[in-house]
């Protein structure tokens, strides 16, 4: 919902171009308004949408916070992250915006323009769910490479580029 607010555009632009073609580039740009249109009528997005949406993941962080609460290290008890894990600080990034999110090639953090919106539930990162996924991200994801490397190895095939996460 916050990325489709009017004027959103430039944002996600500078959150989506890392490594893009400045084919690409144009293409979005011309694309992006009807996207919106067509985004916000199907899937009816609305600010009373956002705000039960922004509920729900509330629910979530305070389930996950108190699976965490007996001292466990990971959700399912493991030695190791879990799918639980994984899936959790992955659904949960867009919001945290981790420093590595995005991975080595794609997205870039996102702007502080985005997390500072009225609304954006920033707060999330100080739950012990919020510093969970952040934590996974810092000890299980590999860093993102220099903005050059990235351009030079954005044409390769995807296989080579390895994660931890």
């Amino acid at each position: 919902h916050y990325m489709f607010q009017g004027g959103k555009a430039a944002v996600i632009s500078t959150v989506c171009d890392g490594g893009i073609s400045l084919h690409l580039r144009m293409l979005f740009w011309v694309l992006y308004w009807p996207i919106v249109a067509l985004l916000k009528w199907s899937l009816r997005i609305s600010e009373a949408g956002a705000a039960r949406s922004l509920k729900e993941v509330r629910l979530i962080f305070d389930d996950v916070s108190a699976l965490l609460s007996d001292g466990r290290r990971f959700l399912a008890g493991t030695p190791q992250p879990s799918a639980a894990d994984i899936t959790f600080a992955a659904l949960s990034a867009p919001l945290l915006n981790p420093p590595n999110y995005g991975g080595r090639l794609q997205l870039k953090s996102l702007p502080a323009t985005c997390t500072s919106l009225p609304g954006w539930p920033s707060d999330l990162k100080e739950t012990p769910a919020g510093k969970h996924a952040l934590w996974l991200y810092e000890h299980y994801r590999l860093p993102k490479l220099p903005q050059q490397t990235q351009a030079d190895i954005a044409g390769k095939p995807q296989a080579t580029v390895t994660a931890r996460l």
